[in-house]
């Protein structure tokens, strides 16, 4: 018997323990056992998964994607409605992407804006959103103007905006199809209402909610860059790259074309989404 005792407790101080210290919680299979929070990996977002989750989406301090859902979140704020909305700002580092986070909203009457910073959330507010507009520096190329929303000193959306320059063109083709003979060309004062409605077209922030380009305008301007101007079939607007114009109704491209309805290899290819 003494020499049972012995043998149990040199085992006892093997296992570095005693009996009154054994926890039954460790005992479990590896399956159960639940990681620690601050353990588990952060789901890091991607430009396309910000897009899809609705986000406004920047990069490098540029607005890509959902800027509808700003002009959205900004006319319920003007009619007094509380609204949110998230803007996801990327920037290129040499370790890859990394983003900020910032969740917008306002309560109607102040705005109040949370984000990450060094590890720590921050959270600041305001009783307006300061906007502000303005020419770019030429090193800034190929934008040449800015709109700016900032909540205190801190840019919560900026957009970019490029704008075609006409100057110096002297004759301009109409396309259906890029690369293939044109179907009809401008030059002269033929071709001055056509440059009359592209240089007054207003800016907008992005593409209507439903829009079809299916025709395409080609110049070459005075610095021997090509313009590559897409029209959109049913609506009062053309798109230059990113940026989007409007300039009013179809009927008033229609007058400036010099013609009446689209062309036949454009109506039996576009039918089904014409108006």
């Amino acid at each position: 018997m003494k020499k049972f005792v012995i043998l149990l407790c040199l085992l006892l101080l093997l296992c570095g323990c005693t009996v009154s210290d054994a926890d039954p919680t460790v005992i479990a299979d590896a399956d159960s056992l639940i990681v620690p929070e601050q353990t588990q990996p952060k789901m890091i977002l991607s430009h396309e998964l910000a897009m899809l989750e609705g986000y406004v989406v920047l990069d490098e301090g540029d607005v890509r994607h959902n800027a509808g859902n700003w002009l959205h979140f900004l006319k319920e704020c003007e009619a007094g409605n509380t609204a949110a909305v998230t803007v996801v700002s990327f920037t290129l580092e040499e370790s890859g992407y990394k983003y900020v986070r910032y969740d917008l909203s306002y309560n109607g009457n102040t705005y109040t804006v949370e984000y990450e910073k060094n590890g720590e959330v921050v959270c600041d507010s305001a009783s307006e959103l300061v906007y502000s507009t303005g020419k770019l520096e030429p090193s800034m190329e190929p934008y040449d103007s800015y709109e700016c929303y900032c909540l205190n000193d801190l840019v919560i959306y900026n957009d970019l905006i490029a704008e075609p320059d006409f100057e110096g063109v002297n004759e301009i083709f109409l396309h259906d199809k890029e690369g293939e003979p044109a179907i009809k060309s401008y030059s002269g004062d033929a071709m001055q209402p056509i440059l009359e409605l592209l240089w007054t077209a207003e800016y907008v922030s992005c593409d209507p909610e439903q829009y079809v380009y299916g025709m395409k305008l080609l110049m070459t301007n005075r610095d021997g860059k090509e313009l590559v101007i897409e029209l959109d079939l049913n609506q009062g607007y053309y798109r230059y790259g990113m940026q989007t114009y409007r300039y009013g109704e179809i009927s008033t491209l229609f007058a400036a074309l010099g013609i009446e309805q689209w062309p036949d290899s454009v109506l039996n290819e576009f039918g089904d989404y014409l108006g």
